[in-house]
This record gives C-alpha cells, sequence and structure tokens, in this order.
C-alpha cells in the first residue's frame, strides 16, 4: 500500500501598491497566513511627491525596509499618522541613513508631505534594528535579511513559512564594487526552490560592460578635464553612489587630483565608519575619506570654482535640488569643465 505525502502550504496574498512598471514608491504588501507584511514603503519625489496606494496601520504586522533610498522607504511615517504604530525593521545603518534622508525630504518637500516631525519621530520608536543574516519572528513567519550588495545595509528579504518561501531582492547588485562585496548567488540559490520572488528590474533590460572597464573609462574621461583645467562635477547620491566614486578615484588616481565633497555626503560618509562591517576594503574607504576636502560653507563654493583641475562629487544625485544645482550652473557656460 502506497503512502500519500501531503504538503501543507502556507496561504499567500500580495499586493503590489506601488513600484511596478515605474520608477519609485516601491511598495509590497505580503499576507502570510494572516500575518502581514508590509515590505518597503516609498516615495517618488517629482514635482509633487506621489505615494504608494493606501494602507492602513492596522491592516500590518511589521514593516520591513530593504534599504534607506527614499523611493523604498519615504512613506514609512504616513503609517504613524495614527493611534496604531506597527513596528518597522530594518538594518541599523539603514536606519541611520533615513534619519538623514527624510530630514532632508521635510526640509526640501515639507508642504507636500502629509506628515511631520513628530511621526518620523514615532517611527524609529517603533524600530527593531538587524544585521543582514539575522532573522525577525512575526507569528510562525521568520523574516531574514539578506546582504543585497546596492548600498551598505541593504538587504534581500526573505519570507519563509510552512514550506512556503519568498524573496524580495529590493535593489539588487550581482557585481563587485569598490565600496562593497556584491549579493552572494549561491546564498540565493541554497535558498530554492523559491515559491515567490519579487525582484528589481530597473536595468534589466540593457547589457553592461564590465564594471573594471567602466570604471577605467570613467577615470579616463575625469583625467582628460582635469588635464585640461577644468572642473569635473559629479552629481552623486549622498548614499553610497557619491562613496563608491569617492573610492574609485582614490584607487585609480591617488594623489593625482584633488577631490571636494559637498552636501549631505559629507556627514553620511563619516557615519559609514561606525558601520566598517558593511564595507568591503575599510582601509581603501578610510584612505579615500582622509584624502577628500570636505566643503565646509556654501561660501566655498565659488572660490573652488577658481581652482583648475578638480573634481566636485555633490548631491543631488538627478541635479534636482542639493549645491550640485548650484555648481551646474556654474559650470554650464564653461567649454573646460
Amino acid at each position: 500500500m502506497q503512502k500519500r505525502l501531503s504538503i501543507v502550504m502556507a496561504e499567500v496574498h500580495l499586493r503590489c501598491l506601488g513600484g511596478c512598471r515605474e520608477v519609485g514608491r516601491s511598495a509590497f504588501l505580503l499576507d502570510v497566513n494572516g500575518k502581514k507584511l508590509l515590505i518597503d514603503y516609498g516615495i517618488s519625489l517629482n514635482e509633487t511627491p506621489s505615494f504608494p496606494l493606501h494602507v492602513r496601520a492596522i491592516d500590518v504586522d511589521v514593516v520591513v525596509i530593504s534599504h534607506a533610498h527614499l523611493d523604498h522607504s519615504g512613506s514609512v511615517p504616513l503609517l504613524y499618522t495614527s493611534k496604531i504604530k506597527p513596528y518597522t525593521v530594518s538594518t541599523a545603518l539603514s536606519a541611520v541613513v533615513l534619519r538623514y534622508l527624510l530630514a532632508d525630504m521635510l526640509k526640501l518637500s515639507g508642504y507636500y508631505l502629509p506628515f511631520e516631525v513628530h511621526e518620523v519621530q514615532e517611527m524609529y520608536e517603533s524600530m527593531t534594528l538587524v544585521d543582514n543574516d539575522e532573522v525577525v519572528d512575526v507569528g510562525d513567519v521568520q523574516v531574514r535579511f539578506i546582504h543585497a550588495g546596492h548600498v551598505p545595509g541593504s538587504s534581500m528579504i526573505l519570507i519563509s513559512c510552512e514550506g512556503f518561501k519568498a524573496l524580495y531582492t529590493g535593489d539588487i547588485n550581482l557585481v563587485e564594487s569598490q565600496l562593497l562585496y556584491p549579493a552572494d548567488k549561491q546564498q540565493i540559490l541554497r535558498e530554492c526552490p523559491i515559491d515567490l520572488l519579487i525582484i528589481e528590474s530597473t536595468y534589466g533590460d540593457r547589457a553592461h560592460e564590465p564594471r573594471k572597464i567602466v570604471e577605467e573609462k570613467f577615470v579616463q574621461a575625469v583625467m582628460e578635464v582635469v588635464e585640461g583645467g577644468g572642473v569635473v562635477l559629479i552629481p552623486a547620491f549622498a548614499y553610497g553612489r557619491a562613496q563608491e566614486i569617492m573610492c574609485v578615484l582614490y584607487k585609480y588616481l591617488r594623489d593625482a587630483v584633488e577631490v571636494y565633497v559637498d552636501g549631505m555626503a559629507k556627514a553620511l560618509s563619516r557615519e559609514l565608519l561606525d558601520y566598517h562591517m558593511y564595507l568591503k576594503d575599510l582601509k581603501l574607504y578610510k584612505e579615500a575619506l582622509k584624502k577628500v576636502r570636505f566643503v565646509k560653507r556654501a561660501e566655498q563654493r565659488a572660490e573652488i570654482l577658481k581652482k583648475k583641475g578638480i573634481v566636485v562629487i555633490s548631491p543631488a544625485g538627478m541635479l534636482r535640488g542639493g549645491p550640485s544645482t548650484y555648481y551646474a550652473s556654474i559650470l554650464a557656460d564653461r567649454e573646460d569643465s
């Protein structure tokens, strides 16, 4: 007589609240056996901010943040405008960076935002901080944070329950950079089979040159301008991209060029020193940080632009606000820059 094999799997429902067929406001509500996990709750910062579909705080058991970039986290304070306070989980570094990014967003877009400093503080008081590879239990659901390779402290989110597995990659990078190790493909494969995969695919429709070639072309382009006496402005996101560019320039050029760092990238670059466990090469990072010059006052910017053969790394990465817009307005008419 043959025995029948019975497999019981969790009951699962997924609602896509934002980030589908668009860039920004990533948000997914995953219901696993009645436990509701809100995975990211981002914002799109255009002329006016746009938010994901509404979800009531009472309908959320836990908010899970993959990383601090606002397109994945900027709407989380919305959940703290009522008396119900869901608890939020992120890595410790993402929580630190998010404090800076939310404060900056409130300063620049506060008139359009349906929350204020109070809600941000409520969010922080409800946060649980973890490291990558830690597991958080939400009833019978296990939530595991896995290194994503995108920015320091970023995570993929693995959800497990009764034989069911879901993987949310968030923003994922599988290529080693100067700042970070890539996401571990073998670690992901060891978790297979994955029943539900939610994967970031912004640049999935194009081929990329090998990282080393991209870095060499970038450095060559920088040196062409520097050797001609011009100024190279590199608009960069304050968290992740600015620090990567610092490391690339230091690795290839060492003392060959004078590099200035402006805006929020200054404070976040210092913060990373306290979270060096997220970095690939602490020695390289410390040396790169030691060589750059921080712009301390707004009045310095005009003087810096009088110099010849320099590099300026400054937010905002898309030239939407921040000191980079000032530098760009001055350099726009210079043929050597």
